[in-house]
């Protein structure tokens, strides 16, 4: 069992609203771990040497867990939804495309933030979140910034859900 010290590489915040590291999931070759925190840090962790080494999405919030592909790492924060890859020169995490959703013009009860309240679902080629507008499903092509909406029915509760869930049915 190995254990990396990421005490340092959070967002510097005071008390009460410190940051908070969310999941580390490995890499799909295992050769790193990604982790996101709260106030909006997105790092990687080599496996093999310890070395750690992150990004700031400024003015950004991650309160969704992220999702990991062989094409990259996905998460979704209060204002957009991001792939993210390794740079192969300096092992750091780098941008592959960021994307912006609607947020709608308020936080919904039981929010933590004004933006999505899912996790990036992987579905074949395509990456799927639910936004905070109207119940709108933004589904995004993993390999584009292209961008398709279509409805979202929730029955009139104002829920949105977790992660997106298909059975056999295609989107769009």
């Amino acid at each position: 069992v190995r254990e990396y010290d990421l005490s340092d590489d959070v967002v510097p915040r005071t008390w009460p609203n410190r940051d908070k590291i969310g999941p580390a999931i490995a890499d799909w070759s295992g050769d790193y771990y990604w982790y996101t925190t709260r106030y909006g840090l997105v790092g990687v962790v080599n496996a093999e040497t310890g070395a750690i080494q992150s990004i700031v999405l400024d003015g950004e919030q991650i309160q969704n867990s992220p999702a990991v592909a062989d094409d990259g790492f996905y998460v979704i924060t209060d204002h957009a939804m991001y792939r993210f890859g390794i740079n192969g020169s300096t092992g750091a995490p780098q941008v592959l495309w960021r994307t912006e959703y609607d947020r709608g013009t308020r936080q919904k009860p039981g929010m933590l933030t004004q933006g999505s309240g899912t996790t990036p679902t992987l579905l074949g080629s395509l990456v799927a979140i639910a936004d905070n507008a109207g119940n709108v499903l933004s589904v995004q092509r993993t390999r584009s910034s292209a961008l398709q909406q279509f409805a979202w029915q929730d029955g009139g509760g104002g829920w949105v859900p977790k992660a997106l869930l298909r059975f056999g049915v295609p989107f769009g």
